[in-house]
């Protein structure tokens, strides 16, 4: 896939402020964007027996957050940040769907 090569940007010219975005070469393949296809950011809560009680217990969302993510749950933000790091979106793209 010819758009998921990282480039290589001498470190005078980059730009570091917080959530600096897109480094990858453009292609006339993709429409000079940068990446080929999309890519989706995914969240999955699996109903694990501790969760399901919490829920019948009516507790309260922050309780039921805790322990999802203590049994291994990613969030959309973490999904969409370990793509970034992969080089298959931007921070841009991230903070457009999930952080607001």
């Amino acid at each position: 896939m010819h758009a998921n090569v990282p480039l290589e940007i001498p470190v005078s010219s980059r730009d570091s402020s917080p959530g600096s975005d897109d480094l990858r070469p453009a292609s006339a393949k993709c429409g000079g964007g940068g990446y080929k296809g999309r890519c989706g950011l995914h969240e999955l809560l699996i109903a694990s027996d501790p969760l399901k009680k919490l829920i019948a217990e009516r507790s309260r969302v922050s309780d039921l957050i805790a322990t999802a993510l203590e049994e291994g749950m990613r969030t959309l933000k973490q999904d969409g940040m370990e793509k970034c790091l992969l080089g298959m979106t931007s921070m841009k793209e991230v903070r457009s769907v999930c952080i607001k």
